[in-house]
């Protein structure tokens, strides 16, 4: 015996899909231009945070010598 029950009351509805909201600094890279999509902008920041380390151990290993 199947009892087909429907509620038509809102506080039943499925919640809405929360967007992406990016982070701050996907958002900085894209609104200065340097990328067009969220994607693009995690790549540019993970060029900018290689070039910060190697700068780090290139001045590093110059102020052990």
């Amino acid at each position: 015996m199947a009892n087909n029950v429907e509620f038509n009351d809102p506080s039943y509805a499925r919640p809405l899909a929360r967007q992406n909201k990016g982070s701050f600094l996907s958002k900085m890279v894209i609104s200065m231009g340097l990328a067009k999509d969220e994607a693009s902008a995690q790549k540019a920041l993970i060029g900018v945070l290689v070039v910060v380390l190697v700068l780090t151990a290139a001045v590093w290993w110059l102020t052990l010598r």
